[in-house]
């Protein structure tokens, strides 16, 4: 494709000003390309102003759980392409015991808190977000991650996935680490639950979560015979946001309890 250093480019999805590829770079690899489209930027000023704040997150972050970088340009980002994510059907049977959660969770945790350390909050922590490479979970798209008060855009939109958002993003407060760990601890327990598809649409989740008033859209009757560890994390991680455990707290408690 004209203007991009890869070979092999093609189209996957586009949505707004943002096109995602998949190409092969000049040493062999495969990648997944973030493209602005020009034609495109006119009518999406804030979609601009996120992937230029991608860019410059991913330019700062290294660490495994995180989707390696490997190279941007004038309006285009290249990243590892890694294996299916957690929301593919074939992969979720492989974490319904605690221990593989356990694993899960201390591994994801460890990514957030890292993130969490430097100032960024993911925003968007939802199964499709969760790839692997290899065994390792890795955490991609930082499309609308925030950086706290130092973000640019911050306010500028409601953002996220209305199933995974934790209750004070749908009253319309800003992303905060404790959003995130909202978003982990739900996962959580809907693997523990089996992982259930969801067909209602984003809208209409939406438009019952801000009828409700729910604290969360994670089940909590957990499955019996739940490691009694995992189950506190999980309650105290959907609950009310002053009193959930920080991204570094819960590597802690599932390190002590996989230790003992």
């Amino acid at each position: 494709m004209d203007g991009l250093p890869f070979s092999d480019v093609r189209l996957i999805h586009r949505r707004g000003a943002i096109e995602i590829l998949a190409a092969v770079d000049r040493s062999g690899r495969d990648v997944i390309i973030k493209r602005l489209v020009p034609e495109r930027c006119r009518p999406d000023p804030l979609g601009v102003a996120r992937f230029r704040r991608e860019v410059a997150i991913h330019q700062t972050l290294h660490h495994p759980g995180v989707a390696r970088c490997f190279g941007s340009g004038e309006g285009w980002l290249a990243l590892e392409l890694l294996q299916n994510g957690l929301d593919d059907p074939v992969r979720r049977p492989g974490f319904r015991q605690s221990s593989a959660v356990l694993t899960l969770l201390r591994d994801l945790a460890e990514t957030l808190a890292y993130l969490h350390a430097r100032g960024v909050i993911h925003a968007d922590l939802k199964p499709a977000h969760i790839m692997f490479r290899g065994d390792r979970p890795v955490i991609i798209d930082f499309g609308i991650a925030a950086l706290g008060s130092r973000d640019p855009i911050a306010g500028a939109e409601f953002a996220g996935s209305p199933r995974w958002m934790a209750a004070e993003l749908i009253a319309g407060g800003l992303p905060s680490p404790a959003s995130d760990v909202q978003a982990l601890c739900a996962i959580g327990c809907w693997l523990l639950n089996g992982a259930p598809d969801c067909d209602e649409h984003a809208a209409a989740i939406l438009e019952r979560r801000l009828r409700s008033g729910n604290a969360s859209e994670a089940e909590m009757t957990l499955p019996a015979g739940i490691d009694r560890q995992l189950a506190r994390i999980l309650e105290a991680g959907v609950g009310p946001q002053n009193l959930r455990p920080t991204a570094a707290q819960i590597v802690q408690l599932i390190s002590r309890t996989t230790a003992g």
